[in-house]
């Protein structure tokens, strides 16, 4: 059994508009990005966060579409700060798992959920991620000044998947030493808590540049064929 916490309280800012509200074969992006949860026999309940700018609107919206034992809030200023309010509202018990997914990743799949459920299950911290496929060069300003091994690096993606008790223990600390953090695996290895990794998917992109949108549409019409 899991609790879900579905992030879309950010602005969209480098989208240039709504982007969890683009319709992608006949809904919306954040529905893509439940699917593959609210059809999970594993889900227990869920909060979903969303953008202050007409939060009952999209919230009247979306709660026609969610499955039993969900909540909708406001986000935060920061994307710790959101993810935190979800984590109070859902009041996990310490040995339960807590999912987070981006609101704007519509691409997961069951399989790579079911594979990060279960390492979460044996570690109690994994997130997902693949390998890096590129070269990766350090910079000072438009000047190359060396070049980093791809060996000891992935790309995270989402889902983020943790015991409860170690979000308590990361959140425990002074708030200004963790909602700046860009993710929560980054609070935990803040304080010396093991993280994992499993193996996401390419195709796992989360909508963050109107380029990107070409990639997601193409990913999800090839599944509906």
């Amino acid at each position: 059994m899991f609790h879900l916490i579905l992030a879309g309280g950010g602005s969209s800012a480098r989208f240039g508009r709504d982007k969890l509200w683009i319709v992608i074969h006949g809904k919306p992006v954040v529905l893509h990005a439940l699917a593959p949860f609210a059809s999970h026999p594993g889900l227990r309940c869920g909060v979903v966060t969303l953008s202050g700018d007409g939060l009952d609107t999209k919230g009247a919206r979306l709660a026609t579409h969610l499955p039993p034992h969900f909540q909708i809030i406001p986000g935060g200023a920061t994307r710790s700060l959101s993810v935190h309010r979800a984590f109070t509202a859902l009041n996990a018990d310490e040995d339960d798992l807590v999912v987070i997914h981006d609101a704007a990743r519509p691409c997961l799949t069951l399989a790579v959920l079911n594979r990060l459920l279960a390492l979460a299950d044996e570690t109690g911290a994994v997130i997902a991620a693949v390998p890096v496929r590129d070269t990766l060069k350090r910079v000072d300003g438009d000047r190359v000044t060396g070049t980093s091994s791809r060996a000891d690096k992935v790309q995270e993606q989402t889902p983020l998947i943790f015991r409860a008790a170690l979000l308590s223990e990361a959140y425990a600390r002074p708030e200004a030493e963790w909602k700046d953090c860009t993710d929560e695996a980054q609070m935990l290895e803040a304080i010396d808590i093991p993280v994992y990794w499993g193996l996401g998917a390419p195709e796992n992109v989360k909508l963050t540049y109107p380029e990107d949108l070409t990639l997601i549409e193409a990913v999800l019409e090839a599944r509906e064929q």
